[in-house]
Order: C-alpha cells, then structure tokens, then sequence
C-alpha cells in the first residue's frame, strides 16, 4: 500500500519536530514494536533520509549513523525496555511502547 506524500507527512506531524518523531520510531522499531504502517512509510521515506543526511542504507542504518549510534544501539534499548515494563508491572502500571519511545527520546536527545 503506498501512500501520497500529504498521507506520510502527516504521520509524522505526531510530534512537533519530525526528527523527534523519526527518532521515536526508531526506538519503536528496535523493540520490534514499530506499527506496519508506519515502518511502510518510513521505508518509502528511505531515499529521502538518505539524500538528506548524507548516509547510505536503510532509514535506519542512515538515522543510526546520522545519530553516531554504538553498534549495539538495539539491544541496549531492548533491555532498557523490558526493564521499565518489567518496573512498571512491579508497580502495577503499564507502560506502553509509544510512551517508553518518547520518553527515551525525550530523556537523550530533547534538544535535537
């Protein structure tokens, strides 16, 4: 299914600053919890990301080496994810993917 570019613009209007957003899906995509739509936008969005950040690969090999990511980016957050759920179950909360990603993103890199 592809989308005009009005239809992926706005997916991205979730967060005031796109590039806050894309950093979100990234967190969102390396807990394997990033939406089917949404990974289909981005991988349209690809060639873009790659033009303008200068990097060559998938949007996220390009976003990891725009953001000077270490190797193990993936796993880190991984584990950083399953320790809040775990912490927020222990506390009887439920911390949902979308609100761990924009927390993190929030936390690191606020001022991107």
């Amino acid at each position: 299914m592809s989308m005009n570019r009005s239809e992926q613009a706005e997916s991205f209007q979730l967060s005031a600053d796109p590039f806050i957003r894309l950093l979100e899906c990234y967190v969102l995509w390396a807990i394997r919890l990033l939406p089917e739509k949404q990974a289909e936008i981005l991988e349209q969005l690809a060639p873009k990301f790659r033009k303008t950040f200068g990097k060559e690969g998938s949007w996220q090999q390009v976003i990891s080496a725009h953001m000077e990511f270490p190797p193990d980016m993936v796993e880190q957050l991984t584990a950083l994810w399953e320790k809040n759920r775990r912490l927020a179950a222990k506390n009887g909360e439920n911390l949902r993917p979308d609100d761990f990603a924009r927390m993190f993103v929030s936390k690191n890199f606020g001022s991107v």
